[in-house]
């Protein structure tokens, strides 16, 4: 396992830092997750926020600790009350697909009744920033490239529960003080995760042979590039749904052709197969691929990266990593 470690870049002990304005009480739920650990790094070094990360299991590397199990939901506005957000960012889910069919209760639980308890707190208390972040499942792949506004149609479980929690922001919230930027397939490093790239690293390395299915398309997103764009959104309290993922439309095989190339590795160790083959419990979606014309246009400082100079990024994150770990 390739381990992750991130500097502390906030208050080094004996500074005080000055501030010509209040800053910004964000919360942000699953912080301690692969987007949300690149989120906490990126926003903690801008001084107009102060930091609040909800805490059940895994203790986040920064911010400062909400003792809350988010799947208690009757227990998040009596917290949220004590801190008085100005912004609220839900990274909060099950998002193992899998695991949502096995558990749909929990599942239920985390990826739509939290939302509502996060949107009927919003409604009730002088109505803070919410951004929500969703997914491509909402789409049941039939076509890809899905706007903002194509008709959704959940194939499995984890996708109906995060649309329902979609549908609980659009239902209760009317100001116009929210956004759901739905992703896709996000890759990263993450000291337990491990997200598609590494999962291939490890088995190339190990010269060990990998099936990779050839029918299934999705935008897969650097988790890096998502938090980059997840605040510029925030800065810029946008609104509505916006589509936040990588540029690229491509299916899994062509994503490991790319990494294994990338890496040095055998990609003859990488076997062809489709989807039918894959002993899955849930259903995927054949083309999640999201269209990412929305956000080239909205976001100015933040752009959408293809999956080559995503993958060329993620390369040196990790080159960096290794020598830092010695």
């Amino acid at each position: 396992m390739i381990l992750f470690c991130i500097h502390n870049l906030g208050n080094l002990t004996g500074t005080k830092r000055e501030y010509n304005v209040r800053q910004r009480k964000i919360i942000i739920t699953g912080a301690s997750g692969l987007v949300g650990r690149y989120l906490v790094t990126q926003i903690q070094t801008d001084n107009s926020y102060d930091i609040y990360v909800t805490v059940h299991k895994s203790l986040p590397k920064f911010g400062k600790n909400i003792q809350l199990d988010l799947s208690q939901t009757e227990n998040i506005s009596k917290k949220f009350k004590e801190i008085r957000p100005d912004v609220i960012v839900n990274l909060a889910a099950i998002a193992n697909v899998d695991t949502c069919e096995i558990e749909p209760d929990l599942a239920m639980r985390l990826n739509r009744d939290l939302v509502a308890a996060i949107s009927k707190y919003i409604n009730d208390n002088n109505k803070p920033y919410f951004l929500h972040v969703s997914t491509d499942y909402v789409f049941d792949g039939n076509d890809g490239n899905y706007m903002e506004d194509s008709q959704t149609n959940p194939v499995n479980w984890y996708g109906i529960t995060k649309l329902q929690g979609e549908n609980e922001i659009i239902s209760r919230l009317t100001e116009g003080n929210w956004c759901i930027a739905r992703t896709s397939t996000p890759f990263g490093v993450h000291p337990t995760k491990q997200s598609f790239p590494i999962f291939l690293l490890e088995k190339l390395r190990k010269g060990q042979s990998v099936k990779v299915v050839i029918d299934q398309y999705t935008s897969p997103t650097y988790a890096m590039n998502l938090a980059d764009m997840l605040k510029e959104i925030i800065d810029r309290r946008t609104e509505g749904i916006i589509h936040t993922c990588g540029a690229s439309r491509l299916s899994r095989y062509e994503q490991a052709l790319k990494i294994s190339r990338e890496f040095g590795l055998n990609e003859k160790l990488i076997l062809k197969v489709i989807s039918d083959e894959m002993n899955w419990k849930a259903k995927r979606p054949k083309d999640s691929s999201l269209n990412m014309n929305k956000a080239c246009k909205l976001l100015t400082q933040n752009k959408p990266k293809s999956f080559d100079d995503a993958l060329a990024q993620f390369a040196k994150e990790i080159y960096d990593i290794s020598l830092l770990n010695g």
